[in-house]
């Protein structure tokens, strides 16, 4: 349901950022990973980011490369994701979003994965390998089913992408907070700013941040700039550590309270 990222969005317009969290599907294991996503979910994460895991994440770094090889061991599927996504929509009312790549979603099939979302009660889907100029009949699969369609803009992006990508985009403008790949960084970029008020004054949606925040302190500072905050391999990481839900919940309450600090 397009409508309920923009509900979320729009409730807290000129208040706070929303947080994004992220969890790999499946990892560490078909119950750990719900347990973890659920933890998220009520330790004050807005947007719930669930990942499809794939052997070949181009977008990803070492630590949620790692997630999708641990979860594809232990029998992670399309089918079995969407199943989860059913369950945790059954124990919450705020956004999920799966973040997938184009090859699985389009070997299961573009219109009968979209349905399936939206059968499960999924908001969105996010797929970084698709570029705007070849998402159409993704585009339209899910258009047909209410599905958001969440596409990037980079600091590289010219003017005419990042326009192209904010007419296109659904509940959010993803945009990438440093050059490279997922993982956690010891600071932001300090292109960031310029590269966020560049982009706002171009398209006309909520933009979001993401990849390499790994910190509350960097957190605050991304969420005073952004409307969302995108939190996805600190968390992981947490879990490849050994922590569990009650390490993922702590950590979840440190980084919303950041963003409600004044």
């Amino acid at each position: 349901m397009k409508e309920r990222m923009d509900d979320q969005f729009s409730a807290v317009r000129g208040e706070r950022a929303l947080l994004i969290s992220y969890a790999t599907a499946y990892f560490p294991d078909t119950k750990g990973s719900r347990d973890i996503m659920l933890a998220m979910l009520e330790s004050g994460s807005d947007i719930l980011e669930i990942g499809i895991p794939f052997s070949g994440p181009v977008m990803d770094g070492p630590v949620i490369q790692g997630t999708s090889r641990r979860a594809l061991e232990e029998g992670a599927s399309v089918e079995g994701v969407l199943e989860l996504a059913g369950e945790i929509r059954t124990a919450t009312e705020k956004s999920l979003i799966f973040m997938g790549y184009y090859n699985p979603i389009y070997h299961y099939g573009l219109e009968r994965f979209a349905a399936a979302a939206r059968e499960r009660g999924v908001d969105g889907v996010i797929i970084p390998d698709l570029p705007p100029e070849e998402a159409g009949p993704w585009k339209a699969a899910a258009n047909e089913n209410g599905i958001a369609t969440v596409l990037f803009a980079a600091m590289n992006s010219s003017d005419e992408r990042i326009k192209r990508a904010g007419e296109l985009t659904d509940g959010f403008l993803y945009c990438v907070a440093v050059m490279g790949t997922t993982g956690m960084r010891d600071k932001i970029s300090e292109s960031l700013g310029s590269f966020l008020n560049r982009t706002a004054g171009l398209v006309d949606c909520p933009l979001a941040t993401g990849l390499g925040i790994s910190t509350p302190e960097q957190c605050k500072s991304v969420g005073e700039m952004a409307q969302g905050v995108i939190i996805g391999s600190a968390f992981m990481n947490t879990i490849i550590q050994g922590g569990g839900p009650k390490e993922i919940g702590e950590m979840v309450r440190r980084f919303s309270r950041a963003l409600a600090a004044p």
